[in-house]
Protein backbone atom coordinates (compact mmCIF):
# COMPACT_ATOMS: atom_id res chain seq x y z
CA UNK A 1 0.00 0.00 0.00
CA UNK A 2 2.93 2.07 0.51
CA UNK A 3 4.58 1.85 -2.61
CA UNK A 4 1.19 2.12 -4.32
CA UNK A 5 0.90 5.63 -2.14
CA UNK A 6 4.35 7.17 -3.37
CA UNK A 7 3.82 5.73 -6.88
CA UNK A 8 0.82 8.21 -7.33
CA UNK A 9 2.53 11.22 -5.39
CA UNK A 10 5.76 10.30 -7.85
CA UNK A 11 3.05 10.27 -10.41
CA UNK A 12 -0.02 12.14 -9.79
CA UNK A 13 -1.48 12.28 -13.52
CA UNK A 14 -1.50 8.25 -12.77
CA UNK A 15 -3.96 8.29 -10.17
CA UNK A 16 -6.84 5.75 -10.57
CA UNK A 17 -9.43 7.03 -12.39
CA UNK A 18 -12.99 8.08 -10.88
CA UNK A 19 -15.83 7.15 -12.53
CA UNK A 20 -19.17 8.71 -12.77
CA UNK A 21 -22.34 6.21 -11.91
CA UNK A 22 -23.32 6.01 -15.58
CA UNK A 23 -19.74 4.59 -16.09
CA UNK A 24 -19.02 2.48 -13.41
CA UNK A 25 -18.39 -1.19 -14.98
CA UNK A 26 -16.45 -1.63 -18.09
CA UNK A 27 -19.75 -2.52 -19.83
CA UNK A 28 -21.45 1.49 -19.22
CA UNK A 29 -18.09 2.49 -20.25
CA UNK A 30 -18.15 0.34 -23.73
CA UNK A 31 -21.30 1.64 -24.54
CA UNK A 32 -20.56 5.93 -23.63
CA UNK A 33 -17.35 4.95 -26.06
CA UNK A 34 -19.80 3.03 -28.86
CA UNK A 35 -22.16 5.83 -28.81
CA UNK A 36 -19.30 8.36 -28.98
CA UNK A 37 -17.65 6.61 -31.82
CA UNK A 38 -21.10 6.15 -33.66
CA UNK A 39 -21.69 9.91 -33.66
CA UNK A 40 -18.26 10.62 -35.14
CA UNK A 41 -18.75 8.34 -37.77
CA UNK A 42 -21.90 9.76 -38.32
CA UNK A 43 -20.38 13.39 -38.81
CA UNK A 44 -18.01 12.26 -40.91
CA UNK A 45 -14.94 11.31 -38.63
CA UNK A 46 -13.23 7.71 -38.27
CA UNK A 47 -11.41 7.16 -35.04
CA UNK A 48 -7.56 6.38 -35.64
CA UNK A 49 -5.57 3.82 -34.30
CA UNK A 50 -4.51 6.35 -31.24
CA UNK A 51 -8.06 7.19 -30.24
CA UNK A 52 -9.04 4.01 -30.10
CA UNK A 53 -6.10 2.76 -27.84
CA UNK A 54 -7.56 5.82 -25.41
CA UNK A 55 -10.94 4.08 -25.88
CA UNK A 56 -9.41 0.88 -24.95
CA UNK A 57 -7.96 2.08 -21.69
CA UNK A 58 -10.81 4.22 -20.85
CA UNK A 59 -13.61 0.85 -21.43
CA UNK A 60 -10.42 -0.83 -19.32
CA UNK A 61 -10.85 1.60 -16.39
CA UNK A 62 -7.41 3.28 -16.30
CA UNK A 63 -8.12 6.64 -18.00
CA UNK A 64 -11.57 8.88 -17.75
CA UNK A 65 -13.50 10.82 -20.41
CA UNK A 66 -11.14 13.72 -19.86
CA UNK A 67 -8.15 11.60 -19.99
CA UNK A 68 -9.07 10.88 -23.71
CA UNK A 69 -10.14 14.36 -24.57
CA UNK A 70 -6.82 15.86 -22.81
CA UNK A 71 -4.44 13.39 -24.73
CA UNK A 72 -6.52 13.86 -27.96
CA UNK A 73 -6.51 17.31 -28.00
CA UNK A 74 -2.52 17.14 -27.24
CA UNK A 75 -2.12 14.85 -29.73
CA UNK A 76 -3.76 17.58 -32.55
CA UNK A 77 -1.11 19.87 -31.41
CA UNK A 78 1.65 18.26 -31.70
CA UNK A 79 0.48 16.98 -35.24
CA UNK A 80 -1.05 20.83 -36.36
CA UNK A 81 2.21 22.78 -36.95
CA UNK A 82 1.21 27.00 -37.08
CA UNK A 83 1.61 27.23 -40.40
CA UNK A 84 -1.39 24.06 -41.21
CA UNK A 85 -3.32 25.73 -39.14
CA UNK A 86 -3.23 28.98 -40.98
CA UNK A 87 -4.43 26.64 -44.16
CA UNK A 88 -7.05 26.02 -43.02
CA UNK A 89 -8.16 28.83 -41.39
CA UNK A 90 -10.84 30.52 -43.67
CA UNK A 91 -11.18 34.16 -44.00
CA UNK A 92 -14.70 34.04 -41.93
CA UNK A 93 -12.88 32.03 -38.97
CA UNK A 94 -11.06 35.31 -38.44
CA UNK A 95 -13.24 37.70 -36.49
CA UNK A 96 -12.38 41.21 -35.50
CA UNK A 97 -12.74 42.56 -32.28
CA UNK A 98 -13.07 45.74 -33.32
Amino acid sequence: MIAKTFYQFAHPMEQEPKFTERERTAAQRQDLIDKARAWSVAQGATPDAEAEALYARYVGGTLTLQGITDALRAADKQRMKPERRAELLSPNDIVSLS
